[in-house]
């Protein structure tokens, strides 16, 4: 029973995985930067709007996607508390219309 349990527990990860970002939360999407710039990726899986949190990536696809850019590095001194109402805005706003967010 516990290892047809952990399969299960697997088979619902691998479900929520799309093209190599998850789907961590009603229209919402989390992966790599890479992912970012696979417009073909990107338009499969229904991807509306991306949130942009770093300062080395560009916004690959302005017409096709709507951008929010969160301008930071990648590193632990970075504080991301003060971006994060603007953030959680912008994902809300996105779901609330229907769409999904990266």
């Amino acid at each position: 029973p516990r290892s047809r349990n952990l399969c299960r527990q697997r088979r619902k990860q691998q479900e929520r995985m799309v093209s190599g970002f998850q789907h961590i939360e009603e229209g919402v999407f989390l992966g790599p930067a890479t992912v970012s710039q696979r417009q073909d990726v990107l338009e499969s899986a229904g991807i509306t709007h991306i949130l942009n949190v770093t300062d080395t990536e560009p916004c690959c696809f302005p017409d096709t996607f709507k951008y929010f850019t969160i301008p930071v590095t990648d590193t632990s001194k970075e504080h991301l508390e003060p971006h994060l109402p603007a953030a959680f805005s912008f994902l809300s706003r996105a779901v609330a219309q229907g769409g999904r967010v990266y």
